[in-house]
């Protein structure tokens, strides 16, 4: 079998599954974004339909491949030898044609996880509030808005409110990456007319919780893990607020009723992956939060190495099919993985020699 995974270099997700694939003899490539395009390549001649990538991890004609794990971008990286005046634009327009190119690069004869145009469309939180309340789960009274005359209006009327954003905001420092987590919001916090313009926003009723459940899909298979967050006022509002390891996570079994809710919404999104974000009011209700099709799940056997997320992870790509099943093997457990890297091992060969 081979596997094309669409990630980057500093995807540990991209990296533990390609190393767990290659240990089991099949060839499995790593088209990196953040490598294009310094040190990665792509050439297309449309009239013979090739397309060629080359890269620190990949060197292939796409048609090899008969699985596509759509995992994550990122920004085309910076060409520093570039004029300054052009360096922006030349960023840019890389940027632009690798996100061009997951849907435009031919496909025939793959399977894909997730297929690009579904896996884009469902990303939009609107979008998936929408399906989530059509398929019958509950979701928070919501405004997605930048009217601040609704936004007042909504937030004056909620017990209490919290605010996020419709994607990742984030901003660099001295120390690195500060990301905006779920904020509470209250309505004399809504004064800036030109802030409340300039960034349209998700604001919704805030909810009580006795817990969270990540829910990570393979295929019709759901593996439900209970986050005990509100044991520690950090991950209160929001769980990724929280210090790693802070607070026990086990795995559960889900309701029937909202496990049938969970499938019905990936059958008509399109997807066969990814992970739901649930949250356990104190009266036992389940309320959806959000849908990530590009959803991290490695720090769940990172934090309780029992709940074997890599073994799992391996499986399905090797056979992403909605009847998929788990037989739990042992063989692949993210804590090797981690120990083999923190000893400096170099990254797996590729058949040849490549690296």
């Amino acid at each position: 079998m081979t596997i094309l995974i669409y990630g980057h270099n500093h995807d540990e997700h991209a990296l533990a599954v390609r190393h767990a694939l290659m240990s089991e003899g099949h060839e499995c490539a790593v088209m990196c974004s953040d490598e294009f395009p310094v040190t990665a390549t792509v050439s297309i001649d449309p009239a013979e339909g090739r397309w060629r990538f080359r890269g620190p991890l990949i060197d292939h004609d796409v048609a090899a491949f008969d699985i596509v794990w759509n995992r994550r971008n990122k920004p085309a990286a910076d060409m520093p030898d570039l004029h300054p005046d052009d360096r922006a634009v030349a960023r840019a327009e890389a940027t632009r044609f690798l996100r061009e190119l997951r849907l435009t690069v031919p496909s025939e004869g793959q399977i894909w996880v997730n297929p690009e145009p579904c896996q884009r469309a469902i990303a939009a939180k609107p979008a998936q509030l929408a399906l989530a309340h059509a398929v019958g789960l509950t979701i928070p009274a919501t405004l997605i808005s930048n009217d601040p005359d609704e936004v007042r209006l909504f937030v004056g009327a909620a017990p209490q409110a919290i605010v996020k954003a419709l994607d990742k905001i984030l901003w660099e420092d001295e120390a690195g990456q500060v990301v905006l987590p779920t904020t509470g919001i209250a309505l004399d916090d809504c004064n800036d007319d030109v802030a409340i313009r300039a960034c349209p926003m998700i604001y919704q009723h805030r909810i009580d919780k006795q817990c969270e459940l990540r829910v990570v899909v393979f295929g019709d298979e759901l593996l439900a893990v209970r986050l005990d967050s509100q044991r520690v006022e950090a991950g209160r509002l929001d769980w990724r607020a929280a210090p790693p390891s802070s607070f026990p996570i086990h795995e559960v079994k889900l309701p029937d009723g909202i496990a049938h809710r969970l499938r019905a919404f990936c059958r008509r999104a399109g997807v066969v992956h990814g992970s739901f974000d649930l949250a356990v009011t104190p009266g036992g209700e389940i309320v959806f939060f959000e849908f990530n099709p590009q959803g991290q799940s490695l720090w769940i056997e990172d934090w309780n190495p029992d709940i074997r997320v890599l073994d799992r992870l391996v499986q399905f790509l090797l056979n992403p099919v909605r009847a998929f099943r788990y037989h739990a093997t042992g063989r692949h457990a993210f804590g090797d993985y981690l120990a083999r890297e923190a000893t400096g091992a170099p990254p797996d060969a590729m058949p040849g020699g490549r690296i």
